[in-house]
């Protein structure tokens, strides 16, 4: 996560943001560390700040502040100081555990056995990519997790669980992962989050190009709705479209004079109503030809209702009768009042707009698919030609299509890395289809331990776990925050990059004997930009400088 802060040309800045968060995310503290790589070894460095408290944690040059703009003394070395904030963190986790079914805390795990789910959900304004790790004791057993792993080097355990909060819906992206295990009185009270938008920041720009089509495809069918809803005249657009929304148009119309019928039909049998109630009110002194007439104006208020046109609307009224039509005209004037006829207009409306929209589906669906292949095919077009421009030959065809292998001549291949990930099938298939056109070595790439056995029964000569490589090492640089990058040479031997600790600055490898007192060797130094390679024993280490050192993997996680 990233406070706004600049810094000048003549520098290369690495900024991280350190928080403390409880279970639902406040955060408690908060510490921003700021490296700043002083390339030309300039004498002073100028860089702009929001943060407050600013310390040196890498060297004792001092610095002068004016408002935001801090300048730091630097005598050609590169700065590494921190300082704290009460900016809200783009991203935080918020964490909730449950314990045979009944939400608990760390604290009430700890004093308790069962079965555990914990599920961690991260809350972010915009798309970010969030890592968390937790070491897991021998007091959590039987662990699943979705949307993570668990991580192991044969001593330690780890849970590693991801999400893609703030991201598009649509996407379909998790936003949380949830782990289930047994515990027995286990602390899970600490676990680390990591959080970039760099990769998500690298899609939306290589998308960005290819969504002017949609964006104006959407945005005429926008403005024709909007038309609609204000009643003015439906804009040229997509001849589709526009043919669309002129059907919509001329059956809105027929809906609204179909309302305002209605509501002067309720008023004419509200009338009708009154008049009948007052003519019965009178019946007893009413002779034979009085209730003669009664009967032949309900005789002509049967038709009247008849010519009504009131199935349209679903309405179906009993014939009136002098026993009947007080109750019968009371529901009649229920189902014809205003908030009922909506509801029953915008149902049928609804009905209709539905059955003209399939009408027009074939003619929607062909344009909108002739939009996206269009789309497709520019953004494929636009990989090509950039893959074209850094490598020697590209070439796009059906990894699984073994007439296409041959054509592309692979049997003179010296190897091959099939770098198909989710689609295990084409995967498989692919290793298969090489190794019997003979390529030597076929490399190929894993989503799981049965993956890989397939893989290797297939004939793969090596399979590689990316994901799982990547969350070893980033568990490992958790573990040990001042080791910037570590390679495995055996179970015990390791090359690391790592920071040099403070007490060691101003002083000589010899001066130190770093081989002897701490075990390990000084093979270059990363410096101001360059790279030292075997520095002499005489070699002044200085306080901003990055070791590149070998020895044992216990030797090297003690130097501090």
């Amino acid at each position: 996560m990233t406070l706004t802060c600049f810094a000048s040309a003549e520098t290369v800045k690495h900024e991280r943001v350190y928080a403390v968060t409880n279970a639902a995310g406040d955060a408690l503290t908060v510490i921003d560390n700021v490296r700043l790589e002083n390339g030309n070894a300039l004498a002073e460095i100028d860089d702009r700040t929001l943060l407050t408290a600013l310390e040196n944690v890498g060297g004792t040059e001092k610095f002068t502040q004016s408002g935001e703009t801090v300048t730091w003394k630097a005598d050609g070395n590169s700065i590494i100081y921190q300082g704290t904030s009460d900016k809200a963190l783009n991203v935080t986790p918020v964490v909730r555990m449950t314990l045979d079914g009944k939400e608990v805390t760390a604290a009430d795990v700890k004093n308790a056995s069962g079965e555990l789910a914990m599920t961690v959900s991260y809350r972010a304004e915009s798309p970010f990519l969030a890592v968390t790790v937790m070491p897991l004791s021998d007091d959590v057993t039987s662990v699943t997790v979705d949307n993570g792993a668990v991580l192991t080097d044969g001593a330690h355990s780890f849970l590693m669980g991801f999400g893609v909060p703030g991201a598009d819906a649509d996407l379909e992206l998790p936003s949380s992962f949830t782990m289930t295990a047994h515990v027995d009185h286990a602390d899970l009270n600490w676990m680390m989050t990591i959080a970039t938008a760099q990769p998500v920041k690298v899609l939306t720009d290589a998308l960005s190009d290819h969504a002017a089509d949609a964006h104006t495809l959407v945005s005429d069918l926008t403005a024709g709705l909007n038309a609609l809803a204000d009643g003015s005249e439906i804009p040229e657009s997509n001849e589709d479209i526009h043919e669309l929304l002129t059907a919509l148009n001329t059956l809105f119309d027929g809906a609204a004079q179909l309302k305002d019928g209605s509501i002067t039909l309720l008023d004419g049998v509200k009338t009708l109503k009154d008049g009948l109630d007052t003519l019965n009110s009178n019946s007893t002194a009413l002779n034979d030809g009085a209730a003669q007439l009664f009967a032949a104006v309900l005789d002509t208020a049967n038709t009247q209702l008849s010519a009504a046109g009131l199935d349209a609307l679903s309405i179906e009224v009993p014939t009136l009768t002098a026993s009947n039509y007080a109750a019968v005209l009371d529901d009649l004037i229920a189902q014809l009042d205003p908030a009922v006829i909506d509801k029953t207009i915008e149902a049928l409306a609804k009905a209709q707009v539905r059955e003209a929209v399939m009408a027009q589906e074939d003619k929607v669906r062909e344009a909108v698919t002739e939009v996206v292949r269009g789309q497709v095919r520019d953004a494929v077009q636009a990989q090509e030609d950039t893959i074209r421009a850094g490598v020697t030959q590209a070439v796009q065809a059906n990894a699984v299509d073994e007439d296409a292998l041959a054509e592309l001549g692979v049997q003179n291949f010296d190897a091959a890395i099939v770098a198909i990930g989710t689609d295990i099938r084409a995967s498989i298939l692919a290793t298969v289809l090489l190794k019997e056109a003979g390529v030597p070595k076929v490399l190929a790439k894993a989503v799981d331990d049965l993956h890989a056995r397939v893989l290797y029964k297939v004939g793969a000569d090596r399979v590689i776990f990316p994901e799982r490589d990547m969350g070893q090492r980033v568990a490992r640089s958790l573990v040990a925050p001042n080791i910037l990058d570590l390679m495995a040479l055996s179970d015990d031997d390791q090359i690391a990059e790592l920071t040099l600790p403070t007490d060691w600055a101003d002083k000589t490898i010899v001066e130190l004997n770093i081989r002897r007192n701490f075990g390990v060797s000084v093979l270059g130094i990363h410096r101001g930009g360059k790279f030292l390679t075997s520095p002499g024993a005489e070699t002044m280490l200085m306080a901003g400088d990055v070791l590149l050192v070998m020895g044992k993997k216990e030797a090297i996680s003690a130097v501090q």
